[in-house]
């Protein structure tokens, strides 16, 4: 192999406006294939393999109407608990709505208040959309006996001692969950120690079965749910320990004809010293009953960022309940049925509930005041986020009838211009225009054209602004990542001493066998095959004869990966057929059989591909394409792909990606590492710029560019760490990061552990070159890293450099480049010296690589591009700019590079040549 380094290239006097100019010449050429094996066997795995875990992801029972089926599902979306986690749905949250549904009702909840600690807005009660059926079944197989939905006076229940209060129990007083509509009887007033009984009317036992739900204590001689015939218990059923309710079943065919009546008894003081019960339903069947109306759920259709649900009553009746992301209203298109709203509707079409206003909408149909609760028959039922002005309703009634029927995000990575374009558009049931909420992200710093109608929300994600409109245009800035710096040429950095660095990880990893050099699933696998290719980049930039092992084990592992052998256990991707459509990678980890944190895992690999690929176009050509489609994976930028759903792991509206393989029935879907999301769009980005795939690159490129944005604004607040009228957090929020930001609430913790490196340092991680967002808000990256060390430090005061370790140290160090560059020099050298433990080859001198090109050629300066994608422009502290340019196409190629929208130098690159052009 040759390497043929050069410390210059002289430029051809037509180019760089035509004057000759020195540059620094860091990659060179293509390398042969000659010495290497092609790899063997299928690219992928046909099927998926026999494990647990994926037999039980194809054994959900999925809820799709037909126009749907047979699309590839959108697995880590906001909203996919619809898909198959039960009948029902979990919490799905819009912004500002949070919409679910079970048996009984539609529920929406409208939180706008932040709770005592700052993660999350308190929910509440929710709204209740009830269905009525105008031409019920006169002989159900079911009827609900007791439902607990108003007070006990009412309801007709003797009352004794103080446990049970004047009426049932709302899950605001007594958070439980599995209970049907908005209340249950609970002997929680006073907590464990209070005391007493709750007896029902009798009733006639004219059915085979009666079905309840119970929660509480286990304890049967102090507490429990009794049937009495004649005054005496006959039956007994108590909790588990828990607040969740669960169902029990009574066989009462030995007691047909007789009157019964229910008490829920609770001489308890002790730990879950308490009972509660809910939805008494008498049955002629053994098994579960509805639990009210509606049978189940299921998924009509969805959007790009809205979605459409079907509840379903009988054959040919059901109601389709449509909401979106930043949607400021929730319709209801009810088919041969009729809606209670609790509460008694305005005329100015507001309603007052439970201390929120909304408004409630009925255009082409009718509302009708009943006692307690509004009627309403007709179309669609619109029901819309008033928050403290109710002249609002005004405006959300003229856009009532406006349905989404599609919405669609499409992008376009303008060059030139330095810049993510991206459109919006929303097809209406009537054409008319909609009302759209958008959120911190996309208007901070973004060039839009909204048309704002003065309406904004408080939400978990800041100040949501809402516009009109079917279409909808915002640019992000992209000013471009690199895959590679080049070696300062100055006396601060010591080749050598990066040079033994790498040398002392590579020999330890290179010793091993070829089965123990790597993870052997797809995270710790991708993660130890990124450092193997980014240790041979810098070998080859050092002319190391190390080089060319490295490149021999980066090239193996990468080929293994993308390639399957029959019988094979580890090191390959399987196809998963539909409805689970998809490319997974084997052995998994932490839940990816069933895509959870799939882009985390895959990003690694996708960059692998692109740092070895670029030097060798044949190889690239044989590989690249295996690994676009595991890219597409995760990133799927085609609109309908059989293969894949589009965008699967981010949810373009929120401007993040999702690593929950499918929502949580409570929670949300949530995303721990930012950082490796945005590894995972730095590494399409680079792969489809070594293969000269534009559409990979410039879905690369928006996710780039989109997600560093929304890490500033919703992981870090870089804009209101210092301005609490920027800020998107509650002031009651004393953490200084988010290291797990989920659907429901935000918090400083980890999945895997809660010390304070872990918590911020899983937000710095993998170190490379892509990482130079961080400058783009130096002052605060270096108050978040100060912040760690002195939480990580505890009752000892802020850790030094010298007490970090060798691990999550260097992550810190490495993240400390893109900040104080300086500084960190100084720290790794006297590491170096004294032998500290962040000296440490672990991670084959990467943090030594960053800091010193930072140091040189200086942060990222968001005032600056070039035209070529593969290129950055830095800005040292006294204002002078170095602009490095990668060219890694196999032709000359013009570039222009821009300050401040100014073109300020042209020239042209030859093919694989990396410079550092300095800029006046």
């Amino acid at each position: 192999m040759k390497f043929g380094f050069g410390d210059s290239f002289p430029v051809p006097s037509n180019c760089l406006l035509g004057v000759k100019i020195k540059m620094k010449l860091v990659f060179p050429l293509v390398v042969s294939l000659s010495f290497f094996a092609s790899a063997a066997g299928a690219p992928f795995k046909d099927s998926p393999p026999d494990r647990d875990q994926v037999k039980k992801l194809f054994a959900k029972e999925v809820h799709l109407e037909e126009a749907v089926k047979g699309r590839p599902l959108p697995t880590n979306d906001w909203w996919t608990s619809l898909l198959a986690t039960s009948p029902f749905p979990g919490r799905m949250y819009a912004y500002p709505f949070t919409i679910s549904a079970d048996a009984s009702a539609v529920k929406i909840w409208y939180p706008n208040e932040w709770n005592e600690t700052g993660t999350e807005m308190i929910a509440g009660d929710p709204l209740l959309i009830e269905p009525i059926d105008p031409s019920p079944d006169p002989n159900p197989e079911e009827r609900v006996l007791f439902d607990f939905e108003s007070d006990w006076a009412t309801l007709g229940w003797k009352i004794e001692g103080n446990a049970f209060g004047k009426s049932p129990m709302t899950n605001a007083q007594h958070g439980s969950r599995g209970f049907v509509g908005s209340r249950f009887a609970a002997s929680f007033y006073g907590r464990d120690g209070s005391l007493g009984s709750a007896t029902s009317p009798k009733f006639a036992i004219d059915k085979n079965y009666l079905h309840f739900k119970v929660a509480g204590g286990s304890d049967k001689s102090i507490l429990g749910v009794h049937l009495l015939i004649d005054g005496e218990s006959v039956l007994q059923e108590v909790g588990k320990n828990d607040n969740d309710f669960t169902w029990r079943k009574w066989d009462l065919r030995k007691y047909k004809g007789k009157k019964g009546q229910i008490r829920l008894r609770d001489e308890s003081k002790g730990g879950w010293g308490f009972v509660s019960a809910d939805h008494f339903v008498q049955s002629d069947k053994d098994s579960k009953p509805k639990s009210g109306p509606f049978s189940h759920a299921s998924t009509l259709g969805w959007g790009d960022w809205h979605v459409a649900m079907r509840l379903h009553l009988s054959t040919f009746k059901n109601a389709d309940v449509t909401f979106g992301r930043g949607m400021p209203c929730v319709w209801i298109e009810p088919n041969g049925l009729d809606l209670r709203i609790p509460g008694i509707v305005k005329p100015n079409g507001s309603l007052e509930y439970h201390g929120k206003t909304f408004g409630v909408h009925a255009p082409g149909g009718s509302l009708s005041a009943k006692d307690g609760f509004t009627l309403f028959s007709g179309p669609v039922l619109a029901i819309s986020a008033l928050g403290k002005d109710p002249t609002q309703a005004a405006t959300f009634a003229r856009h009532a009838a406006a349905i989404p029927r599609d919405t669609r995000f499409e992008w376009k990575h303008d060059r030139a211009g330095g810049r993510v374009d991206t459109t919006w558009e929303i097809k209406t049931s009537n054409g008319a225009p909609a009302l759209q909420g958008w959120i911190p992200h996309h208007y901070r710093k973004t060039t839009h054209d909204f048309k704002a109608v003065g309406i904004e929300y408080g939400t978990r994600r800041g100040k949501m602004i809402v516009a009109q409109g079917n279409r909808f245009a915002i640019s992000w800035p992209f000013t471009g990542i690199i895959p590679v710096f080049p070696l300062p040429k100055d006396g601060k950095f010591k080749p050598e001493v990066l040079s033994g660095l790498i040398d002392r990880w590579a020999k330890g990893m290179l010793a091993k066998k070829d089965k123990d050099r790597q993870g052997a699933d797809t995270y710790w696998g991708g993660k130890s095959m990124l450092k193997t290719c980014q240790a041979f980049n810098m070998a080859w930039q050092l002319k190391l004869p190390l080089a060319k092992e490295l490149y021999a084990e980066a090239r193996r592992i990468t080929a293994d990966w993308l390639s399957y052998e029959t019988g094979e256990k580890a090191f390959y991707y399987a196809r998963y057929p539909l409805p689970w459509s998809g490319l997974v990678g084997f052995n998994s980890s932490y839940g990816s059989e069933q895509f959870t944190d799939n882009h985390f895992h895959y990003g690694y690999l996708a960059m692998s591909v692109a740092l070895v690929g670029m030097h060798d176009p044949a190889w690239l050509a044989k590989y690249g394409p295996l690994a676009r489609e595991v890219v597409k994976q995760y990133a799927e930028w085609e609109r309908d792909s059989p293969l894949y759903p589009r965008l699967r792991t981010f949810e373009c509206w929120a401007g993040h990606s999702y690593a929950g393989g499918m929502s949580s029935g409570y929670d949300g879907n949530n995303q721990e590492s930012s950082s490796e999301a945005v590894g995972s769009w730095a590494g399409a980005f680079f792969l489809g710029a070594a293969m000269g795939d534009e559409d990979m690159m410039a879905t690369g490129a928006m996710g780039y560019a989109i997600e560093t944005e929304a890490v500033h604004e919703y992981w870090n607040n870089a804009y209101g760490w210092k301005n609490p009228g920027q800020s998107n957090w509650s002031p009651n929020y004393k953490p200084t990061i988010c290291s797990v930001m989920r659907d429901r609430d935000m918090g400083a913790w980890t999945w895997f552990s809660g010390e304070p490196i872990h918590i911020y340092g899983i937000q710095w991680l993998p170190a490379w070159t892509h990482m130079n967002y961080f400058g783009a808000h130096k002052e605060h990256s270096v108050f978040q890293l100060n912040q760690m060390l002195t939480r990580q430090g505890k009752d000892k005061g802020k850790m030094t450099w010298e007490e970090i370790d060798g691990d999550w140290g260097q992550v810190t160090a490495a993240y400390a480049a893109f900040c104080q560059p300086e500084e960190i020099c100084r720290v790794l050298d006297e590491a170096m010296e004294k032998k500290w433990r962040i000296s440490s080859p672990k991670h084959a001198g990467i943090p030594y690589y960053l800091s010193h090109a930072s140091r040189a050629y200086g942060l990222i300066d968001v005032e600056s591009h070039t035209d070529l994608p593969t290129s950055v422009v830095l800005k040292k502290p006294d204002g002078s700019r170095t602009a490095l340019v990668y060219n890694l196409s196999k032709s000359t190629v013009p570039v222009r590079i821009f300050v401040k929208g100014k073109e300020v130098l042209k020239g042209s690159l030859p093919a694989k040549v990396l410079m550092a052009v300095p800029l006046k």
